[in-house]
C-alpha cells in the first residue's frame, strides 16, 4: 500500500498513539460504568493492551460501513469482549447465541411454539368490546341491543364475571356490528347518492340547473365507524391468536434485524453448514431474510434495521473438532485475525487491573513478598517460561498447552481470593 500510494502509514501511532481511535473507544467505554456492569463485563480485567485498540478501530470501521464482522482467533483472545465494548459504546443491546453441534435453524429464525397465555389473550378482547361500549357516541344507534350481556354488565357495572365461550361471543358481537353499523349505513349512503343524481337530473331538466341544495342522505358517524372497524381488526386478529394451537415466535437472527440491535454468533464454525447458509441473504448488502418456514400471511420476507450489525467469532481451523467455514459464507464476512496476547507488557497491564486495590492493601498488610507488584513480576516470569521454553519446544509434549489470556486472569482471581478471604476458601467452589 505505502509503494503504491506513495504515503507511510505508521501502524503503532494509528493502532495505539494517544488519539488513536481505539484508545478513545476504550476510554469511553470505561467511563459508561452502568452499562459495563448491565453487560456482565468485569472492568477490572479490561486494560488498554495493543489487540485490544487494534480490534476496536477495526471493528468501529466495519460497523460504520454495515460491513458483517468474522472474528478469527484462539480462545481466551478477546473476541467477544471486543464486541460487547462496542455495544456498551454505541448503547446498542447484543444478544450472543452461543453456536454449537447441535445448533439448528430454528434457533436462529425462530418457529412454531405452543401458544401460552390463553387468559391474558381472552381478557384483551374482552377489554377492547368494553371500551368499545363505553365510548360509543352515536345515539341514533343502540350498542346494547347487539352486545352480549357480559360486555354490558361489565361496561357499566364492572362485572368481572366471564363465561367461558366468551371469545366466541365477542367476536360474533363484534362481526354483528360492522355488518349492520358499518357495512349497511355504506349500502344506505350509496343507494341514497344514486337517487340524489337522478333527483338532480330531473331538476336540472325543470329548472335549467337551478338546483336545491338540501340533501335527503343520512350521514354516518366517521369517527364510531373508523372505532368499530379498528376493534374488529384487532379482536379477529386475537380470535384468530387464541383459537390456534401454535404461534409463530420470532428467534434472536430475526428479532435483531427487526429492532436494530447487535448480534453476535459465538463459535460459528462449530453449527452445520445447513444452518449457517442460512444467513447468505442477511450478509449480502440488500441484508433480508426470507422466512419461508413461517408461511401463511405473506409477511415473510424480513428488512434489516438500518442499525442492525451481525458479528461472529470462531477458532481457526484445522485442529482437532474445528472446521473451517464454507467459501460461500466466509467470504461475505470482513474477515479480521485476532492473535493471542502474548507481549508482557500486556500481559502486565491486564495483571495490573485484574489486582484491586483492595487486594493490593491486602497483601501489603500481610507483609507477603513485598507486595502484588513481585506476584506480578513472578507470574509474568513463569508465563513466559512456560510458553516460550517449554511449549515452543518442537520435541515437548506441552504444544497444545500454552497458557492463554483467560488463564492469566483466572490465576490472579484466585490469588486475589485467597487473600481477601484470609487463606480460607472453599476447595469445591
Amino acid at each position: 500500500i505505502e509503494k503504491e500510494l506513495k504515503v507511510t502509514i505508521n501502524v503503532a501511532d494509528a493502532y495505539y498513539g494517544e488519539k488513536s481511535d481505539g484508545r478513545v473507544l476504550l476510554e469511553q467505554a470505561l467511563g459508561q460504568m452502568s452499562f459495563l456492569s448491565e453487560s456482565g463485563l468485569n472492568v477490572n480485567s479490561i486494560a488498554p493492551t495493543q489487540s485490544i485498540m487494534r480490534l476496536l478501530t477495526l471493528v468501529m470501521r466495519c460497523i460504520k460501513q454495515k460491513e458483517p464482522v468474522l472474528l478469527v482467533g484462539e480462545t481466551g483472545c478477546g473476541k467477544t469482549t471486543v464486541v460487547q465494548l462496542l455495544s456498551v459504546i454505541l448503547q446498542r443491546r447484543l444478544t450472543i447465541v452461543n453456536c454449537h453441534a447441535s445448533t439448528e435453524t430454528s434457533d436462529l429464525l425462530g418457529g412454531f411454539r405452543p401458544v401460552r397465555g390463553r387468559p391474558i389473550i381472552v381478557q384483551e378482547m374482552v377489554e377492547k368490546a368494553v371500551n368499545l361500549v363505553k365510548n360509543w357516541s352515536d345515539s341514533s344507534f343502540s350498542i346494547d341491543a347487539l352486545a352480549p350481556p357480559f360486555i354490558i354488565n361489565h361496561a357499566h357495572s364492572h362485572s368481572l364475571d366471564v363465561p367461558q365461550d366468551s371469545p366466541k361471543q365477542v367476536v360474533e358481537f363484534i362481526r354483528r356490528l360492522v355488518k349492520q353499523y358499518c357495512n349497511e349505513s355504506k349500502n344506505t349512503d350509496t343507494l341514497l347518492l344514486e337517487k340524489n343524481k337522478i333527483s338532480r337530473k330531473k331538476r336540472r331538466k325543470l329548472s335549467n340547473g337551478n338546483l336545491d341544495s338540501t340533501s335527503t342522505s343520512t350521514k354516518l358517524d366517521p369517527t364510531n365507524c373508523q372505532l368499530v372497524e379498528s376493534t374488529s381488526a384487532e379482536i379477529e386478529s386475537l380470535y384468530q391468536k387464541c383459537s390456534a394451537l401454535f404461534e409463530w415466535a420470532d428467534g434472536p437472527l430475526v428479532c435483531s434485524m427487526k429492532d436494530g440491535s447487535l448480534l453476535l454468533l459465538d463459535e460459528m464454525s462449530l453449527a452445520e453448514d445447513a444452518v449457517l447458509e442460512r444467513l447468505n441473504s442477511v450478509l449480502e448488502p440488500s441484508r433480508t431474510l426470507t422466512l419461508a418456514e413461517k408461511g401463511g400471511d405473506g409477511n415473510s420476507e424480513i428488512r434489516a434495521h438500518d442499525n442492525f450489525r451481525v458479528f461472529a467469532t470462531m477458532n481457526p481451523g484445522g485442529d482437532f473438532g474445528k472446521r473451517e467455514l464454507s467459501p460461500a459464507l466466509r467470504s461475505r464476512f470482513t474477515e479480521i485475525w485476532v492473535p493471542p496476547i502474548s507481549l508482557r507488557s500486556d500481559i502486565d497491564l491486564v495483571l495490573e487491573r485484574s489486582f484491586s486495590s483492595t487486594t493490593h492493601d491486602a497483601m501489603q498488610n500481610a507483609g507477603n513478598i513485598a507486595g502484588i507488584d513481585a506476584v506480578r513480576q513472578m507470574m509474568l516470569d513463569y508465563f513466559d517460561w512456560f510458553n516460550v521454553a517449554i511449549c515452543d519446544d518442537p520435541n515437548s509434549f506441552c504444544n497444545d498447552f500454552k497458557l492463554s489470556l483467560r488463564d492469566v486472569l483466572s490465576w490472579a482471581r484466585f490469588i486475589a481470593d485467597v487473600f481477601l478471604k484470609k487463606n480460607i476458601i472453599d476447595q469445591y467452589s
